[in-house]
C-alpha cells in the first residue's frame, strides 16, 4: 500500500527526515542541473552555428534579393533535424534527474524504458525542435525583409545574418539551455515519483533570490497531489517549468520535490483566462547596436 515501501526493498524517507535534509539535496541538485545546462548551452550554440552557415551560404547564392526571403532559412527542415538531434540530449537530462531523485528520496530503482519516458522527452523535444526554429526564421525574415526594404545588397544583408545569430548566441541559446534543461529535470522528478507508487503528493521550491519571479516566490512551499497542478502567478503548472505560458516557465529556477507522509494543502482554483483573436501587432524592439532584442505581438492591446 501506498506510504508502506517501494516495492524494491528500500523504504523511503519519513517526511521529517526527507525534509530536513531538502536543503543538502537542493544544493546537490543545482550542481547537477548548471552542469546538464553548460552541455545543452554548447549544443545550443553548435546548432545555431550550423544554421547560421546555411543560411549565409543560401544568401550568398544569389544575385539579389527579394522581400520573399522564407526560403534562406527553412524552419521546417530545420524542426526535422533538431528532432534527431535533440532527443538523446534530452533523455539524458531526464534519465539522469530522475535517478537521481529516486536516490536522493530512497524510491528505488528508475525504470528509463517506461513508456512515460519515451512519450515526455518525444514530446518535449518536438516541442523545442518546433519554437526554436520558428523563432530563428522570424528573427531572420524580419531582418532581410527589413534590408531588402532597403534596398540593400548581399554583403549587407549577410550582416544583419550575422547579427541575428550573434544575438542567438549571446541570449537565447543561455535562455533556451537554462529552460529545457530545468524542465527535462523536473519531468524526470514527475517520473521518479510516479514509479515509486509511494509519492502522493509534490511540494514547489523556488530558488528564493533576488531573480526569483514573485509568483514563484509565493508558490515556494505550495503541497498539492501528484495528479494536480501548482497554481503560480494565476496559471495551472504541473511542475517549474511545465506547462503555463512562456512567461511563467522561461528562465524558470525552480524545483519539484517529492512529499512524503500524506501532508495535504487545499489550494483556492481559478480557471485560465482565454481571450478570443482578434488583430494581431507585431513590434521589433532592438538594442543600441541593432540587434532584434524582442518581438512582441499583440492582440487588441494585450500582449
Amino acid at each position: 500500500p501506498p506510504g508502506a515501501g517501494n516495492g524494491n526493498g528500500k523504504k523511503p524517507l519519513p517526511e521529517g527526515k526527507a525534509f530536513s535534509h531538502l536543503g543538502r539535496i537542493v544544493e546537490s541538485y543545482n550542481k547537477r542541473l548548471d552542469s546538464h545546462e553548460r552541455q545543452f548551452l554548447m549544443f545550443q550554440r553548435l546548432i545555431f552555428d550550423a544554421q547560421r552557415q546555411e543560411a549565409l551560404e543560401q544568401l550568398r547564392s544569389r544575385k539579389a534579393i527579394t522581400r520573399q526571403v522564407g526560403d534562406i532559412f527553412d524552419a521546417s527542415e530545420w524542426t526535422v533535424r533538431l528532432k534527431l538531434r535533440g532527443k538523446p540530449v534530452f533523455l539524458r537530462i531526464f534519465i539522469t534527474a530522475a535517478a537521481d531523485e529516486a536516490s536522493d528520496f530512497n524510491l528505488g530503482p528508475f525504470n528509463s524504458e517506461r513508456e512515460g519516458v519515451r512519450r515526455w522527452v518525444e514530446g518535449r523535444v518536438a516541442f523545442w525542435a518546433d519554437q526554436t526554429s520558428l523563432e530563428t526564421a522570424k528573427l531572420l525574415i524580419a531582418e532581410l525583409e527589413e534590408g531588402a526594404g532597403l534596398g540593400e545588397g548581399i554583403p549587407q544583408l549577410a550582416e544583419r545574418v550575422e547579427k541575428v545569430f550573434k544575438f542567438n548566441n549571446a541570449v537565447r541559446a543561455e535562455r533556451i539551455a537554462r529552460t529545457e534543461t530545468l524542465a527535462a529535470s523536473n519531468a524526470g522528478h514527475l517520473e521518479a515519483y510516479e514509479q515509486s507508487g509511494v509519492v502522493e503528493e509534490k511540494i514547489w521550491l523556488a530558488a528564493q533570490d533576488e531573480r526569483t519571479r514573485p509568483a514563484h516566490a509565493e508558490a515556494h512551499g505550495q503541497i498539492v497531489g501528484m495528479a494536480q497542478s501548482f497554481l503560480v502567478g494565476g496559471e495551472m503548472l504541473e511542475a517549474p517549468g511545465i506547462g503555463g505560458s512562456p512567461g511563467n516557465s522561461i528562465n524558470c529556477r525552480c524545483r519539484v520535490a517529492p512529499v512524503l507522509g500524506g501532508r495535504r494543502k487545499s489550494l483556492e482554483r481559478t480557471e485560465p483566462l482565454v481571450l478570443a483573436a482578434h488583430k494581431v501587432t507585431r513590434t521589433i524592439q532592438r538594442d543600441s547596436n541593432g540587434f532584434i532584442v524582442g518581438i512582441t505581438e499583440e492582440t487588441n492591446g494585450h500582449q
